[in-house]
């Protein structure tokens, strides 16, 4: 006899549902007909390379990136240091030293230089009054400051750093005498055991860098002093990296993971230093209110060694992500040719490489000669499954535009978007759960903005922030090129789930308006960020 019980209590319901989710996937996982293209970030695994993840390996495929605190991946981190102590004792001018590679990424501006830079004494503010030397530094420029983290190129986030990585990868391979290197991984979202917790002890011990070329002292003082990275900034990546794990569209999974993990990791390790510090790319003390490390700035982030394995490990979520949707969620060259945008990089033997058309791009970052050693295993929502079966899905019309012009403080900030302006009044676009929403939320800063905030839907009051699965939709998180102008950003949150589970417990209803609430989580913003507009686009 089957009895049906029916509770009112929508927190009963909530859990029952959760629970009967989880029950389900269990027992799929049991009998083994849970595949890795059937994703959903409610929960993550990590899978050992098995023959499904073998799909992603091509016939190029030779060479595997590890985790670092395996010991193959050990090996690997000191093939990475033998390499970086021959590389910093290269000039400048060189493209696979230490200073070249690192300013591919970024280096500040010559003019922003002192009159000395022992790192690099071509560039520099007096260096530029020469003639002879104003066209070596502009050769130079032709190649460095290159990293899509200007307004207006978020699109080629991905992309870009997954051909810089395999550059830099090539120049390690050659100078490390290891054939078969390849850059390792530190995944700081993994709660499998503390030491993920932990910065790698050869990146911290010894601290003389002369020795170690892994060692940089601009770097949060507790990371380097070998204690872990706080709880709830760890969480934070967690819940960050499985967010944009829900995504089906390439676009909005770079927005949101470039946002979290990635710029939280960037400004976390970085740090803050007294403004008089010293700080060697610059040559002189950080030029902002507040003093960062190398990894919190654009034009310093990589020249700290760190940084291969924090974009090895944000690579790898993208990696594992692809898996997981299949074929559909690729990036297509006509959204990279939509933002004109360089990819030129160097070889192992400093040979210049460049993709010159958005095709060649694509086909280089989806033909790898490099795999991993492990993925996250996404489990699957039916949403989910419904949408990775169509053939491409797409962001569509914007259904309504709410004009903000609010400021982010160190207070929530929340924005009413209201329904009754869509076409034609309709206050019911939710009623349809087959479609999906995309919130864009457009902010507009200037200099170097800091400060990262939790964004979240129809919040019904601060405590409730707890409940990630319901109410919480991304994070936005500042790692910027400063800019000596106002710019804006658009930010993509794939708010789908969200209204879906809200309106089944009845917490939301179709008709209702939109209410979006951007909660503070650390850092104070000394510059000026606005909330220019928030928009609800279809799925």
């Amino acid at each position: 006899m089957i009895s049906v019980i029916l509770f009112a209590d929508q927190m009963f319901v909530k859990v029952m549902k959760k629970f009967i989710l989880a029950l389900i996937l269990a027992l799929f996982a049991t009998v083994g007909i849970l595949p890795p293209s059937n994703a959903y970030a409610q929960s993550t695994q990590v899978t050992e390379l098995t023959q499904s993840t073998q799909l992603i390996k091509s016939s190029r495929t030779k060479y595997v990136r590890k985790d670092v605190y395996s010991r193959s991946g050990q090996k690997d981190l000191q093939s990475l240091k033998i390499a970086l102590k021959k590389i910093r004792e290269s000039g400048c001018t060189d493209p696979v030293s230490w200073y070249y590679q690192g300013a591919i990424h970024g280096v500040p501006s010559p003019v922003d230089l002192t009159e000395q830079n022992s790192l690099c004494p071509i560039y520099t503010n007096a260096s530029s009054l020469d003639p002879k030397t104003q066209a070596q530094i502009k050769k130079l420029l032709d190649y460095w400051q290159k990293c899509p983290h200007e307004a207006g190129t978020g699109i080629h986030f991905l992309p870009w750093h997954r051909l810089y990585l395999y550059h830099f990868e090539q120049v390690v391979r050659n100078l490390s005498d290891n054939p078969n290197f390849a850059i390792p991984y530190w995944d700081y979202t993994s709660s499998k055991s503390a030491k993920y917790k932990l910065m790698p002890e050869a990146f911290r011990l010894p601290t003389d860098q002369t020795t170690n070329g892994l060692y940089e002292e601009l770097r949060l003082a507790s990371l380097n002093a070998g204690q872990p990275i706080e709880p709830s900034t760890q969480q934070g990546l967690i819940d960050g990296k499985r967010t944009a794990y829900q995504n089906i569209l390439y676009s909005v999974f770079n927005s949101q993971i470039e946002q979290s993990p990635h710029n939280v990791m960037h400004g976390y390790i970085g740090g803050s230093f007294p403004k008089d510090k010293f700080n060697p790319i610059w040559q002189g003390p950080s030029p902002y209110d507040e003093g960062v490390g190398l990894m919190g700035d654009v034009p310093t982030a990589g020249f700290d060694p760190i940084f291969w394995l924090h974009h090895a490990s944000i690579d790898r979520y993208w990696q594992s992500w692809t898996l997981a949707k299949g074929s559909s969620s690729q990036v297509t060259p006509q959204e990279l040719a939509a933002v004109k945008f360089p990819y030129a990089f160097f070889d192992g033997k400093g040979e210049l490489v460049e993709y010159k058309t958005p095709e060649e791009v694509v086909k280089a970052v989806y033909n790898l000669n490099y795999t991993y050693d492990k993925y996250d295993q996404l489990l699957v929502r039916p949403r989910s499954l419904t949408n990775i079966q169509q053939p491409r899905a797409r962001l569509q019309e914007i259904l309504v535009t709410k004009e903000v012009k609010a400021q982010l403080t160190d207070e929530p900030t929340t924005v009413v978007v209201p329904l009754s302006t869509t076409r034609g009044g309709d206050r019911s676009l939710l009623a349809n759960q087959e479609n999906g929403y995309v919130l864009e939320v457009e902010v507009s800063f200037q200099g170097k903005p800091r400060g990262t905030y939790d964004v979240y839907v129809n919040l019904p009051n601060t405590e409730a922030a707890a409940d990630k699965d319901i109410y919480y939709a991304g994070t936005i998180s500042f790692f910027e090129l400063p800019s000596k102008e106002r710019v804006t950003k658009t930010l993509l949150f794939d708010i789908t789930d969200q209204l879906t589970d809200q309106v089944d417990i009845r917490e939301q209803q179709p008709q209702q308006d939109l209410k979006v609430t951007f909660l503070p989580k650390n850092g104070e913003q000394r510059e000026e960020v606005l909330i220019e507009k928030i928009s609800l686009r279809k799925l």
